[in-house]
């Protein structure tokens, strides 16, 4: 038996992990553990359970709480729960305790730090780091999480992750590790450890400018925030940084790490990024021991495992928990991506998508990713060379699907689930291996349908045991939702489950989804049903408008407009169809549908009434538009909404909202949205509820999104097929705005000849609609392209022209965003003393409109104008000014990197004592 407090209290028994469903009992035993194998007195227990103003049966309640959990902990657990005066105490033996293995191992790995052997501290560490799943006891209410342990965990756990940064920095693996040091960086700006190991990883990494801008950025925060400036190590290691000190330079690299030293990441970093991205391990796994053994330790530098079975076989499982068993050995990303080869009503995802979103995940910036397949299979295979990297491809479709994806090089690990066996993976640089899934050996799914059913649920010589497995054909899907109703429905008999399964069974031309080819599918169907009948008329409805959803899962806030409800019902239903295994939750609170679940819910779905299903369709799409505009407004609030003149002050839906705050909250929401939103516009143009108008302004909605996040050559895709469809629908205004949206990103990935067309049409639309702010914008855009090319004299008539429309408009952000423009073509044209009182006149309507990006803009032009004129201390101030107004909104376009850059190229001369910086 083992116990796990680093996260939501857990308790393990054969291997099965298992949480305490009732909040008093699991504060009990939170505290019982932290205080392992030492006596608690009754009266802390009472006041960690019920405060300051306890009951006046709070010790009898305690009792009962206590005899709770001994039922819980079962034979002989329960036994290890002792009464001994003045409280009670828990018995746990060396290694059951996970905060007491993290304290063993990060122990051992600060010995090894001491003696110089980096490669064991990294493992030790790392290994330390795996443990957590989330902050200490956090599911335990009350004072528990303010207990003075827990701050110590919390502490320890901050103190490990520096040490293991240090020891990967020693190793030479600086680049692996910058991803990891933002996010903490960011997540603990007072820490100043943190900030001085990211300098140094992005000194190394050839990324001095950064690495400099770190600095400034910590310095700022502890002049603001304490009052103080960096300590004399963080300053020291600025001033090597500046002068490219040798005693920076990388340590000699580390012999190649053997299986017994293999050093890892952490494994639970989802918070920095997208390379740790492992859905949840499924939370009772029975049986298939050999086969794991076969995944976890393969013969062979195999560098793909495929699993093939039917539907339901429990292939995706068993991926995910061996890939939780290896991720230690994987400590470059751990990635997991759906292919929908056998989606209910999605097309198979192309090996171009795939890989476009994959270089995503492994941090390719858009305008690194290649257009073609086979240019990005290339940067893919570059990426992941001398990475150890674990990749989950699930659900492929064939061989052709996955074989652009198969990395180059022996250090990373494709596992891939598919219906069908997949050949011809092999090659010269792949060393692939076959696992076929049959059904589950009758002795698992007997201890399968016991574990979900519950202790003492089934009595072990039922009867109805055997024929409920055979109706369930030995399937591990169809297994856990049939024993997930005996779990719910305490006076349900497995006799009368049998029953149902076997009467649903025995008409298949009366079940929703029958015909089906395949026999698994056919015989999940019946349980699938008889589950679905025993659901509550809420759950019930819910169940079968998931079967609409576009996309590929869902979270409460869309769930909640889905349904027509606020959004704590549609957590509370949700929560319920995943108790009943119908529904996964591969994120913490995002679910989905197994395929064959989903085609099920499809079917039900179908013989609804189409005035239901549209008016459940248009209520998740009318949120997605509303969220993602209100997102939009916060990423770029900027001169495009002037192009599509449309009023977007409508609130969100009155059923529930996303929390949508600020610029890097739209970004995540965004981010996490994605796929589901580019699934609504999609299916905006054929699916059941078509509406192409809302589709082009869902499309519009993402236009800042998908220029700063890419890949271009999809928004490009994606905002011509919204010209193409406003234009269709003879909506001219929408087009503008489209074409307007397709010459930005044109522009951004340097295709100026197209950028210019697309800009051009756009004017001419809105000059014929006689919207002149429109073509203003249009022509401001023209002047940028121009510019670029260096047709100077156009570039000056388009934004004088854009100019005075705006200014007898009085429309101060678009004023901003041209005076800008115009200045940078004055430094270009006649010297930086014409250019700067341009640019303080940017900064003057920046201001008045409330714009900080613009303003930043403004600033670092000026700043580039006083460099050039020798005023270097104006210079610095107004590009440090820059910089942090940038940060402060989570900026990270090409102005905000050019501005870094400069400050950092100006800091350098400044301490070196040489010459302006020439404006560039």
């Amino acid at each position: 038996m083992r116990f796990g407090l680093l996260g939501p209290v857990v308790v393990e028994r054969d291997g099965s992990p298992s949480d305490v469903k009732s909040a008093m009992p699991r504060t009990v035993l939170a505290v019982l553990l932290l205080n392992a194998n030492t006596v608690v007195s009754a009266d802390q227990l009472i006041e960690a359970v019920w405060g300051e103003n306890p009951p006046t049966t709070a010790t009898a309640s305690l009792h009962n709480h206590v005899m709770r959990l001994r039922r819980f902990l079962g034979e002989p657990g329960g036994g290890r729960i002792r009464s001994v005066a003045p409280g009670y105490l828990i018995d746990v033996g060396p290694g059951e305790l996970d905060l007491e293995v993290f304290a063993g191992l990060c122990a051992e790995g600060r010995a090894a730090a001491r003696a110089g052997n980096w490669a064991e501290a990294a493992r030790d560490l790392a290994a330390a780091l795996a443990l957590w799943r989330g902050e200490p006891v956090a599911d335990v209410p009350g004072a528990v999480g303010r207990d003075a342990r827990v701050l110590q965990l919390v502490e320890a756990r901050l103190q490990a992750r520096e040490g293991w940064v240090e020891a990967e920095l020693e190793l030479g693996r600086h680049r692996e590790v910058i991803g990891e040091l933002g996010v903490l960086a960011a997540e603990y700006p007072l820490r100043e450890v943190f900030h001085g190991q990211l300098m140094l990883a992005l000194y190394r990494a050839d990324r001095q400018a950064e690495a400099l801008d770190v600095f400034q950025a910590l310095r700022r925060t502890l002049v603001d925030e304490l009052g103080v400036e960096p300590s004399a190590s963080i300053q020291e290691l600025h001033r090597q940084i500046l002068s490219a000190d040798p005693q920076l330079a990388v340590p000699a690299p580390a012999p190649p790490p053997g299986p017994a030293e293999t050093a890892a990441g952490p494994a639970v970093a989802a918070r920095g990024g997208w390379r740790y991205q492992l859905p949840a391990d499924t939370r009772v796994f029975t049986g298939r021991a050999t086969e794991l053994a076969r995944l976890i330790e393969p013969a062979g530098a195999v560098t793909v495992s495929v699993i093939s079975g039917a539907a339901g076989i429990g292939k995706t499982a068993l991926a995910v928990h061996a890939a939780h068993r290896l991720r230690e050995r994987f400590p470059d990303g751990q990635l997991f991506l759906d292919l929908r080869g056998n989606g209910a009503d999605r097309a198979p995802s192309t090996p171009g998508d795939a890989l476009g979103w994959l270089l995503r995940s492994l941090g390719v910036a858009p305008s690194s990713i290649p257009a073609d397949p086979d240019g990005r299979s290339a940067v893919f295979r570059r990426r992941l060379a001398e990475t150890r990297t674990l990749i989950i491809l699930d659900d492929a479709a064939g061989a052709e699907q996955i074989r652009p994806l198969l990395p180059s090089g022996p250090g990373s690990l494709l596992l891939v689930t598919s219906r069908q066996p997949l050949t011809g993976l092999g090659d010269s640089h792949t060393v692939a291996s076959a696992l076929e899934l049959d059904e589950l050996p009758q002795a698992d799914a007997v201890a399968l349908l016991h574990k979900v059913a519950g202790p003492g649920r089934v009595s072990d010589r039922h009867q109805g045991i055997a024929e409920l497995i055979a109706l369930c054909g030995n399937v591990p899907l169809a297994i856990r939702v049939a024993a997930a109703r005996l779990r719910h429905h305490r006076v349900l008999r497995i006799e009368d489950v049998v029953a149902q399964v076997r009467e649903e069974s025995a008409r298949p031309a009366r079940r929703p989804g029958s015909g089906e080819s395949d026999p698994a599918d056919d015989r999940l169907a019946a349980v699938f049903e008889s589950s679905y009948a025993a659901l509550p008329p809420a759950e019930q409805d819910l169940f079968r408008q998931l079967g609409l959803i576009p996309g590929p899962d869902i979270d409460a806030f869309a769930a909640a407009n889905l349904a027509g409800t606020d959004h704590r019902t549609a957590e509370r239903l949700l929560e319920s169809l995943l108790d009943h295994n119908l529904l996964t939750q591969h994120t913490p609170g995002r679910y989905r549908f197994h395929d064959s679940v989903r085609r099920h819910a499809r079917a039900l779905a179908e013989a609804d009434s189409p005035e239901d299903c549209d008016a459940a369709l248009g209520r998740l799409l009318h949120y997605y538009l509303r969220a993602s505009i209100a997102a939009g407004s916060l990423l770029s609030p900027r001169m495009r909404a002037l192009v599509d003149d449309e009023n977007d002050s409508e609130p969100l839906s009155s059923y529930a909202a996303a929390e949508l705050a600020d610029r890097p909250g739209a970004l995540a929401w965004l981010r996490t949205e994605r796929e589901d939103l580019l699934a609504v516009i999609a299916d905006g143009r054929t699916g059941r509820a078509a509406c192409p108008a809302r589709g082009v302004r869902l499309t519009a909605a993402l236009a800042d999104f998908l220029l700063e996040e890419g890949p271009w050559p999809q928004a490009a895709e994606l905002f011509q097929a919204a010209a193409d469809t406003a234009r269709d629908l003879g909506d001219r205004r929408s087009e503008a705005a489209a074409l307007y949206d397709l010459g930005r990103v044109r522009l951004a990935s340097g295709d100026h000849p197209g950028a210019s067309a697309a800009f051009e049409a756009a004017a001419a639309i809105l000059r014929e609609q006689g919207y002149r702010l429109g073509e203003a914008c249009a022509k401001h855009q023209l002047g940028r392209v121009r510019l670029e090319t260096g047709e100077f004299e156009q570039a000056a008539v388009f934004l004088a022209e854009a100019l005075a429309v705006f200014e007898a408009a009085g429309i101060a952000v678009a004023v901003a965003d041209v005076l800008n423009t115009t200045g940078t073509l004055l430094i270009a044209t006649a010297g930086p003393k014409r250019a700067l009182p341009v640019f303080q006149q940017a900064r003057r309507a920046a201001r008045e409109a409330h714009n900080p990006l613009a303003e930043a803009e403004a600033l670092a032009g000026a700043a580039r104008c006083a460099a050039a004129l020798g005023d270097s201390a104006a210079a610095l101030a107004g590009l440090r000014e820059a910089v942090a107004i940038h940060q402060r909104h989570a900026a990270t376009g090409a102005e905000a990197q050019r501005a870094a850059a400069d400050l950092a190229a100006l800091e350098r001369e400044r301490e070196s004592g040489g010459g302006s910086v020439p404006v560039r």
